[in-house]
């Protein structure tokens, strides 16, 4: 992936801050900038929009009997991500109760075979959590670094119209993250 040399000097010394900085980032900054509308900001500053539309028919599905209900896949999502539309089948990501306890979920997004984005046939679109923004960060670090890495980035989700606020977009670490690394 890499087209010029690391310079590994530049590596250790972000890898020795990373931990103070992203402790005072995740854990200090205000949650209110998580759930922030950022559609005001700057088009060249915006991130990525993520747009899930669901019936409350399915989304009541998801939460009958949680968790367990919602780690079953349901039929009948869309996803508009980047100026393209997608037809998905979805379900809640997660083992710990900021996943799927909350009003705002973590998602798991499944395409149909055929349909990738960047090669990826499922997407878990994350709930900010405490390690939200390490996790981001060590994928970008170990994807410059020339080892194998989900790819990640941050939008902006919106669910049925309802504004989430910024949540982490990355690959699922499966067969078809193997075969697109």
């Amino acid at each position: 992936r890499l087209n010029r040399p690391v310079n590994r000097q530049s590596y250790v010394t972000v890898v020795k801050a990373l931990p103070t900085l992203l402790k005072s980032f995740c854990y200090d900054w205000p949650q209110r900038y998580l759930t922030t509308d950022l559609s005001t900001m700057p088009e060249d500053n915006r991130l990525p929009i993520a747009d899930l539309y669901l019936s409350e028919e399915k989304i009541g599905l998801l939460n009958s009997n949680l968790p367990t209900s919602g780690a079953n896949y349901v039929k009948g999502g869309i996803l508009k991500y980047d100026s393209s539309t997608y037809k998905v089948q979805l379900h809640y990501r997660g083992d710990l109760w900021y996943h799927w306890g909350t009003e705002q979920k973590s998602w798991r997004v499944k395409f149909k075979k055929g349909e990738l984005i960047n090669g990826m046939r499922r997407v878990n679109i994350i709930n900010p959590g405490p390690d939200m923004i390490s996790d981001h960060a060590t994928y970008l670090m170990a994807a410059e670094a020339g080892v194998l890495a989900p790819q990640s980035q941050m939008v902006q989700f919106r669910l049925n119209e309802k504004n989430f606020g910024v949540m982490h977009w990355c690959d699922q670490i499966n067969e078809d993250f193997l075969r697109w690394n």
